[in-house]
C-alpha cells in the first residue's frame, strides 16, 4: 500500500497516489510489502520493472525505469 509520495519523485511522475495498492511486480505476485521488497533487493539502478497496481478496484500496469535507492 502506497502510504506516502515525495513531491517530485518518480513515483509522482509516474502518478502514483496514497492508497494505491501495488499487487505484482514483473512475474511476482504482491501479498504483502516483504514480497514487493524481496523482488527489489534482486534490482539495479536503470533495470526496467512492470508494476500491477489497484487503485479503486481498477487495475492498471506502470512501467517504470529504477533509479537509485536513497
Amino acid at each position: 500500500l502506497v502510504g506516502s509520495i515525495i513531491e517530485g519523485s518518480q513515483a509522482e511522475s509516474l502518478g502514483f497516489q496514497v492508497g494505491d495498492l501495488i499487487i505484482g511486480v514483473d512475474t511476482v505476485e504482491v501479498k504483502e510489502s516483504d514480497d514487493f521488497m524481496n523482488f527489489m533487493r534482486g534490482t539495479f539502478e536503470g533495470d526496467e520493472i512492470t508494476l500491477r497496481v489497484r487503485r479503486e478496484g481498477r487495475e492498471r500496469l506502470v512501467r517504470a525505469k529504477l533509479g537509485r535507492w536513497k
